[in-house]
């Protein structure tokens, strides 16, 4: 190293011994990746070992992140000089279904549920961990299912869903009873006066036709 500067004309400038205090910009982004590894393997429920993974994945996110010290633009964009495409990006943790690519008849298990990680450093694939056999591997050929982890209760297989009429379309309370409606009220019809018992049935259904007319 002391060479290589050397022959640049760099003048190596080393900070004191326990004092990593003199590198304050440095250490402040370390310790915004190691944060940040720590809350995504918390999230995974992947074991400590795999700390090493989640750093790489937290340093490629900041690579996509826009800051103030870069006029708040990207350290991508600086260096690539355009906008990078954030449609490859998905929740990491998030369940991830492989497809296997090996021979595999028909009728046996098409792809395997695995835990999604980070990206592959050299390749257009994402970094996937196996749960069940702790095994990491890159692959293109996944299908992701962000934000559930677990299905509901209610969508499992052998269970009945009850909706009522007039209840709205809700998983999270099916049997839930429909909000009251108020009734109807019938149309009040304009009451009328007596007929006098002393006429006539022809005059008394003449003058309730005149009154009825009038009204």
């Amino acid at each position: 190293m002391k060479d290589w500067c050397l022959l640049l004309g760099i003048e190596h400038v080393v900070t004191a011994p326990h004092t990593s205090a003199q590198n304050g910009r440095a250490e402040h982004v370390h310790r915004t990746i190691l944060g940040k590894a720590c809350a995504m393997c918390l999230a995974c429920h992947a074991p400590t070992s795999l700390w090493d993974e989640f750093c790489t994945t937290a340093a490629y996110h900041t690579n996509f992140t826009t800051t103030p010290t870069l006029g708040h633009k990207t350290a991508y964009e600086l260096w690539f000089r355009h906008r990078p495409s954030l449609s490859h990006l998905q929740e990491i943790g998030c369940t991830a279904f492989a497809l296997i690519q090996s021979h595999n008849p028909k009728i046996y298990q098409h792809s395997n549920p695995c835990i999604l990680i980070g990206y592959a450093p050299n390749s257009k694939a994402y970094h996937l961990w196996d749960s069940s056999s702790g095994k990491l591997f890159n692959s293109c050929h996944v299908t992701f299912i962000e934000h559930l982890n677990a299905l509901p209760s209610s969508l499992l297989p052998g269970t009945t869903i009850e909706i009522l009429p007039g209840s709205p379309p809700s998983w999270d309370s099916p049997s839930m009873d429909p909000s009251p409606v108020a009734p109807i009220s019938s149309p009040v019809l304009p009451s009328l006066p007596p007929i006098s018992s002393h006429s006539s049935p022809i005059s008394a259904s003449i003058l309730l036709r005149s009154r009825l007319g009038a009204r």
